[in-house]
């Protein structure tokens, strides 16, 4: 977490405290089957990851690469869960339609959504389709997303 820290775009870092309380929140639930969109830097797959089984996984969904060498394998290989952590280089929107489309409706036991603020809404939508009933779906920064905020008045 230090070497991310010290990133240019650290802001994008969700707190220690947010993520001891999602990591609490999986932990609670028994989560096994777990879906992180917008990887970044790792931290919060990382987190997650730590608390779930040895049969558990993280689906961890980023549009690009550009810290999966540097930062996230070699966090994830010291925390020892790279085994639990299924890196899925893409558009989030695609890969959780591709999950939906294939039967993995109500099968997923927690989603965060961190990611592009612009698709939350869709996020959000193929997530709700994803998580088993009494599941959890955490949305980072909603207070400050105008997009999301305007799609949840509108339901």
């Amino acid at each position: 977490m230090t070497k991310t820290k010290d990133d240019p775009k650290a802001y994008y870092l969700i707190s220690s405290l947010e993520m001891q309380l999602l990591s609490n929140m999986c932990y609670a639930i028994n989560a096994r089957k777990t879906i992180d969109i917008g990887v970044y830097t790792g931290y919060s797959t990382l987190s997650i990851a730590e608390v779930l089984p040895s049969d558990g996984c993280v689906l961890a969904l980023e549009i690009t690469d550009a810290y999966l060498k540097d930062y996230c394998i070699p966090a994830w290989k010291m925390a020892n869960v790279e085994s639990k952590i299924d890196f899925r280089l893409g558009t989030a929107t695609q890969t959780l339609q591709n999950l939906i489309d294939n039967g993995q409706s109500e099968t997923f036991d927690f989603a965060l959504i961190d990611a592009d603020k612009q698709n939350y809404s869709n996020y959000y939508e193929l997530c709700l389709k994803l998580i088993r009933p009494r599941g959890i779906i955490a949305i980072d920064n909603v207070c400050v997303c105008r997009f999301f905020l305007h799609y949840m008045n509108n339901l």
